[in-house]
């Protein structure tokens, strides 16, 4: 054998082994490759079932808080609607009065007036409070 085909069978070698360990280098990124799309996959159908539970807590949220909003609302409604037909049955009585927030509230009945006063609220405006007893 002569020296030119022995670097040649040693060159052959080489390549040989060199493209036996690209090609288990491609095998190795291939299957990196598949595993990340699977990964992606999930992390995709996470991120849904987040959006999706998301979405439900914030309707759950919004949901509760118009409840509350529409207790309060009923509430006030209520008290509003004594508070009419209270001055409606004593209409007569009153001078003044705008809707109790007069300072200057006067009553010309002494036995109202007991059951009717005016008394401060929370905002520092005067309110009527008054006693069916």
């Amino acid at each position: 054998m002569s020296k030119k085909e022995f670097e040649q069978r040693w060159a052959r070698k080489f390549l040989r082994e060199m493209l036996s360990a690209v090609e288990e280098c491609v095998g190795k990124l291939e299957k990196s490759m598949e595993d990340t799309k699977e990964s992606n996959n999930v992390l995709g159908e996470n991120i849904d079932d987040l959006r999706k539970q998301s979405n439900d807590i914030v309707t759950m949220c919004l949901t509760s808080n118009r409840d509350s909003v529409q207790e309060l609302l009923d509430s006030k409604r209520k008290k509003l609607t004594r508070e009419e037909q209270y001055f409606r049955s004593h209409g007569d009585d009153f001078e003044g009065g705008n809707n109790g927030y007069d300072d200057d509230f006067k009553h010309k009945n002494r036995g109202a007036r007991e059951r009717a006063g005016l008394v401060p609220n929370n905002r520092g405006e005067k309110s009527v409070k008054y006693s069916t007893q």
